[in-house]
């Protein structure tokens, strides 16, 4: 579900206890990673910043194309 969620200009990298996915972006500013469990990862990838506990890590350009882009459906 990640690669149709999210429109971000980074590679991003899901990373669970479970373990990790990474989503390439065409034209990508950088690399992020995002750690949480499962369902706390698939509500940040559909936009839900306020209820995922995630934390994201990466790159300051990638951050930047994070906050340009859009995710969820």
């Amino acid at each position: 579900m990640a690669p149709l969620a999210m429109q971000v200009q980074a590679d991003v990298t899901l990373v669970s206890p479970l373990g990790g996915r990474q989503v390439r972006a065409r034209h990508s500013a950088g690399g992020l990673r995002v750690y949480g469990d499962p369902l706390e990862l698939l509500l940040w990838v559909s936009g839900r910043d306020e209820a995922a506990r995630v934390r994201v890590h990466g790159e300051p350009a990638a951050l930047r194309a994070l906050q340009d882009g859009r995710r969820g459906l």
